[in-house]
């Protein structure tokens, strides 16, 4: 008869390795760059958003990014189409996804209505995950 197999998961610093009989270390996946970082799991598909300010202020710029992995492998050439639900409107903005699976959208903030929880609906083919920001004065 023979011994059961060991297996350790090891996490540290952001890398992940599972060793065991055969079996190599893995590093994981970048998180995105920004703030209020969301992540919605569809089977093997993984789909992130984050924004570049949680608060930011009126009549400045923030940057979504968004990712789509499948089997922890990024998604090129994906259209990713990015919603920005206002207190009032809903303006739209497309990217197509890089090599690692990652776009980014910028957009004017103008004068979205202060304390107004702003979410933001991030699609790439037919993921979708929201992320938001709080705009201020």
């Amino acid at each position: 008869m023979k011994p059961p197999r060991l297996f350790s998961l090891v996490v540290f610093f952001g890398w992940t390795s599972l060793m065991g009989p055969g079996v190599a270390a893995t590093a994981r996946a970048a998180s995105l760059p920004g703030q209020n970082l969301k992540s919605m799991t569809y089977g093997k598909a993984k789909i992130s958003a984050s924004v570049s300010n949680a608060n930011p202020k009126q009549f400045t710029e923030v940057t979504v990014y968004g990712r789509l992995t499948v089997n922890g492998v990024g998604k090129k050439g994906g259209t990713m189409k990015v919603a920005w639900h206002y207190k009032s409107t809903t303006p739209t903005k497309t990217a197509r996804t890089g090599a690692n699976g990652q776009a980014s959208v910028e957009r004017d903030i103008a004068g979205a209505t202060v304390r107004y929880r702003v979410n933001v609906v991030v699609a790439i083919g037919h993921y979708t995950v929201t992320t938001w920001f709080v705009p201020r004065s």
